[in-house]
Protein backbone atom coordinates (compact mmCIF):
# COMPACT_ATOMS: atom_id res chain seq x y z
CA UNK A 1 0.00 0.00 0.00
CA UNK A 2 3.03 2.30 0.37
CA UNK A 3 1.35 3.72 3.49
CA UNK A 4 3.35 3.77 6.76
CA UNK A 5 0.11 3.88 8.78
CA UNK A 6 -0.64 0.36 7.55
CA UNK A 7 2.09 -0.80 9.94
CA UNK A 8 0.48 0.91 12.94
CA UNK A 9 -1.36 -1.13 15.56
CA UNK A 10 -5.04 -0.20 15.58
CA UNK A 11 -6.33 -2.47 18.35
CA UNK A 12 -5.84 -5.64 20.35
CA UNK A 13 -8.90 -7.63 21.47
CA UNK A 14 -9.31 -10.77 23.55
CA UNK A 15 -11.71 -13.60 22.69
CA UNK A 16 -13.78 -14.67 25.68
CA UNK A 17 -17.02 -16.09 24.28
CA UNK A 18 -17.38 -19.62 25.67
CA UNK A 19 -19.34 -20.95 22.68
CA UNK A 20 -17.71 -19.12 19.77
CA UNK A 21 -16.11 -21.45 17.22
CA UNK A 22 -13.64 -20.73 14.46
CA UNK A 23 -15.92 -20.59 11.43
CA UNK A 24 -14.40 -18.18 8.92
CA UNK A 25 -16.89 -15.49 9.95
CA UNK A 26 -14.93 -12.61 11.48
CA UNK A 27 -17.64 -11.54 13.91
CA UNK A 28 -17.50 -14.99 15.55
CA UNK A 29 -13.83 -15.86 14.96
CA UNK A 30 -12.57 -12.84 16.90
CA UNK A 31 -14.54 -14.01 19.96
CA UNK A 32 -13.14 -17.57 20.21
CA UNK A 33 -12.15 -18.28 23.81
CA UNK A 34 -8.43 -17.72 24.43
CA UNK A 35 -7.62 -15.93 21.18
CA UNK A 36 -6.23 -12.47 20.57
CA UNK A 37 -7.14 -10.25 17.63
CA UNK A 38 -4.60 -7.78 16.28
CA UNK A 39 -5.83 -4.97 14.03
CA UNK A 40 -3.51 -2.83 11.93
CA UNK A 41 -4.06 0.19 9.73
CA UNK A 42 -6.95 2.63 9.61
CA UNK A 43 -8.67 3.69 12.84
CA UNK A 44 -11.89 5.71 12.63
CA UNK A 45 -12.51 8.81 14.76
CA UNK A 46 -15.09 6.93 16.83
CA UNK A 47 -12.26 4.76 18.21
CA UNK A 48 -9.45 7.35 18.21
CA UNK A 49 -10.96 10.82 18.76
CA UNK A 50 -10.99 13.38 17.44
CA UNK A 51 -9.76 12.50 13.92
CA UNK A 52 -8.80 8.82 13.99
CA UNK A 53 -5.72 7.68 12.07
CA UNK A 54 -6.05 7.46 8.32
CA UNK A 55 -4.56 4.51 6.46
CA UNK A 56 -5.34 2.97 3.09
CA UNK A 57 -6.94 -0.10 4.68
CA UNK A 58 -7.49 -2.05 7.88
CA UNK A 59 -7.07 -5.74 8.57
CA UNK A 60 -7.32 -8.07 11.55
CA UNK A 61 -5.29 -11.14 12.39
CA UNK A 62 -6.51 -13.76 14.84
CA UNK A 63 -4.06 -15.71 17.00
CA UNK A 64 -5.52 -18.80 18.66
CA UNK A 65 -4.39 -20.19 22.04
CA UNK A 66 -2.75 -16.96 23.17
CA UNK A 67 -0.71 -16.38 26.31
CA UNK A 68 -1.67 -13.04 27.87
CA UNK A 69 0.02 -11.02 30.61
CA UNK A 70 -1.27 -7.78 32.10
CA UNK A 71 1.12 -5.74 34.24
CA UNK A 72 3.34 -8.81 34.63
CA UNK A 73 0.49 -11.07 35.79
CA UNK A 74 -0.37 -14.02 33.54
CA UNK A 75 -4.07 -14.27 32.69
CA UNK A 76 -4.00 -16.90 29.93
CA UNK A 77 -1.48 -19.58 29.00
CA UNK A 78 -1.85 -20.96 25.48
CA UNK A 79 -5.58 -20.16 25.51
CA UNK A 80 -6.32 -21.50 29.00
CA UNK A 81 -7.27 -19.18 31.86
CA UNK A 82 -4.62 -19.44 34.58
CA UNK A 83 -5.36 -16.42 36.79
CA UNK A 84 -7.41 -17.73 39.77
CA UNK A 85 -10.42 -15.46 39.19
CA UNK A 86 -10.49 -16.13 35.46
CA UNK A 87 -9.94 -19.85 36.00
CA UNK A 88 -13.05 -19.99 38.22
CA UNK A 89 -15.07 -18.08 35.63
CA UNK A 90 -13.77 -20.36 32.86
CA UNK A 91 -14.92 -23.44 34.78
CA UNK A 92 -18.40 -21.95 35.24
CA UNK A 93 -18.54 -21.29 31.50
CA UNK A 94 -17.38 -24.81 30.64
CA UNK A 95 -13.89 -23.74 29.55
CA UNK A 96 -11.86 -24.92 32.54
Amino acid sequence: FEDPNMFMLAHVCYGLHPRAELSGTTIEDERVWGCTVWGIGNVGPMFLPPNGRSAKSHTDGICLNSSVYLDGVQLFNEGFAVHPELRDLARKLGKG
